[in-house]
């Protein structure tokens, strides 16, 4: 007969799914370390931090759903059309149509000074009539008919970068010189803007290699503890 009889059999078992003072020792140390390392904030990747977040757009929805017709936007549509019709002909009557040197400026340019527009606290009085921005959630437009309308333009950044270029390159026609400085600064603010991005997007990426450098000495450490356990 086994050592284990019927009535012992519970007990054998019991013993025999103890484990050994050491392995136990050594499975706590091991459960210590993976402990430490889910508590610490550096467990995961952190993100680079941005000086400012970008404020949410809210979802463009269909007439049917806001309070709108179809004639606020007809109208939005023929002051750009007028604009660009204007633009058109000034330039046909002096000769003066934007070169191909002359685009990257200014699309640089229209990217500044859309984000200003559209998104940056200092022209939060300029879109205060039309666009509600509270603390927590996405912006969305204000009243009704032409002023939701309006609302809805300077709340997409596409929608006022073609009225901000449209501006630019009327600007260009009419005054080459003025506009050529124009687009200078806009050119300098998104050359800023995309370094300060890739300095922040490093900066995260080093803080994160070392903070994962910690932790992996940190695991090591735990491993070489509980070896010698």
């Amino acid at each position: 007969m086994s050592g284990c009889g019927s009535r012992t059999s519970r007990s054998c078992s019991a013993r025999s799914s103890t484990p050994s003072a050491p392995a136990a020792s050594s499975s706590r140390t091991a459960s210590r370390a993976r402990r430490r390392s889910s508590r610490s904030p550096s467990g995961t990747r952190p993100t680079p931090r941005t000086a400012r977040r970008p404020p949410e757009e809210a979802p463009v929805r269909p007439i049917a759903e806001t309070p709108t017709r179809p004639a606020n936007y007809a109208l939005i549509s023929a002051v750009y059309g007028s604009g660009l019709a204007a633009v058109s002909a000034l330039a046909r009557r002096r000769g003066r149509v934007p070169t191909g040197r002359d685009l990257l400026p200014l699309g640089l340019a229209t990217f500044t000074f859309t984000r200003v527009l559209s998104e940056q606290k200092v022209e939060e009085w300029l879109r205060r009539p039309f666009v509600e921005e509270p603390a927590d959630g996405p912006r969305h437009p204000r009243g009704r008919g032409l002023r939701y309308a309006v609302g809805e333009l300077l709340s997409c950044t596409r929608c006022t970068g073609s009225w901000v270029g449209l501006g630019l390159v009327g600007l260009h026609v009419a005054s080459p010189g003025t506009a050529r400085v124009a687009a200078s600064v806009g050119t300098v603010g998104a050359i800023n803007d995309t370094a300060l991005a890739g300095f922040a997007f490093l900066s995260g990426e080093a803080n994160a290699a070392g903070e994962l450098g910690t932790i992996r000495r940190r695991q090591a450490e735990a491993v070489g503890a509980q070896r010698a356990a």
